[in-house]
């Protein structure tokens, strides 16, 4: 049975995703270093969260493609709107 490595590529990709997760998970302790603002923080957060999630269950009911985000730019705007979400995303 052939052994399949990870390559460069691979590895700088969990690298940063460790990094950009335990910047979500460390939010928290570094927003409340600010003060009360946070709250205010955290609540434009949670509606810009909602809103993009309601962006998306629309787009699921309106769009059956089922390739997601860059399914549904394809869909509207060509291979080239299909690259554009991928890649930017």
């Amino acid at each position: 049975m052939e052994s399949k490595k990870l390559g460069l590529v691979g590895l700088t990709t969990i690298v940063m995703v460790s990094m950009m997760g335990s910047g979500i998970v460390m939010l928290p302790a570094s927003m409340a270093q600010v003060g009360a603002v946070s709250l205010l923080s955290w609540l434009v957060t949670a509606l810009g969260s909602m809103a993009i999630a309601y962006c998306f269950a629309q787009l699921g009911v309106f769009c059956p493609h089922a390739a997601g985000m860059s399914g549904y730019a394809e869909q509207a705007h060509g291979k080239s709107g299909f690259f554009l979400g991928s890649y930017l995303y």
